[in-house]
């Protein structure tokens, strides 16, 4: 975070070289590397970040130890898999992205859980365990979440999972995208 930004002339002479593969640019991407993080601070709230993905951190928290108290795991353990489930809450302070935060805090709390299953298999899971495994998935359905480039989730209704369907049987999901969203 106290990083200096890059050199002077460094981004433009990484833009020509891009440039140069055909590799399509985007200058404001670059802009990053020319400025401080302070000076990325002039554009985003770290602590409004922080409130936008606090009721997820809430969420995940619990499910953790919840799913902590099945199994007698290690006190060890168990604050290892709060710091993997809870680590991109960290990452406020480097970016505005919040959508991608909230993102990796579900992607991580599910990794998390994936390796408890391994460990003691669905058999030790109470509806307490279903409960919070629902609540944070409903969480991830309900609070839209926009990406950064314009593109957004596809939505968990009949019809949004009739149409995403539709989309992987005729090969379209499978086509990359060359231009931006519509």
């Amino acid at each position: 975070l106290v990083a200096s930004p890059a050199s002077p002339g460094a981004p433009s002479r990484f833009e020509h070289a891009l440039k140069a593969t055909g590799f399509p640019v985007r200058g404001d991407a670059l802009d990053l590397f020319a400025r401080s993080q302070e000076g990325s601070w002039q554009y985003f709230k770290p602590f409004d970040i922080f409130l936008f993905l606090l009721p997820l951190m809430v969420v995940v928290l619990a499910g953790v130890l919840a799913f902590a108290r099945a199994g007698g795991r290690s006190q060890r353990l168990v604050a290892l898999s709060l710091g993997a489930a809870l680590a991109p809450s960290a990452l406020v302070f480097g970016g505005w992205d919040q959508e991608r935060w909230a993102f990796l805090l579900v992607a991580n709390f599910c990794v998390v859980l994936w390796f408890w299953l391994g460990d003691h298999g669905p058999e030790v899971l109470t509806p307490a365990h279903y409960c919070v495994v629902l609540v944070v998935l409903l969480m991830t359905v309900h609070v839209p979440l926009n990406f950064f480039d314009g593109y957004t989730p596809r939505p968990l209704t009949g019809r949004g999972v009739e149409q995403f369907y539709d989309f992987v049987r005729s090969g379209g999901f499978f086509a990359t995208p060359t231009d931006g969203p519509t």
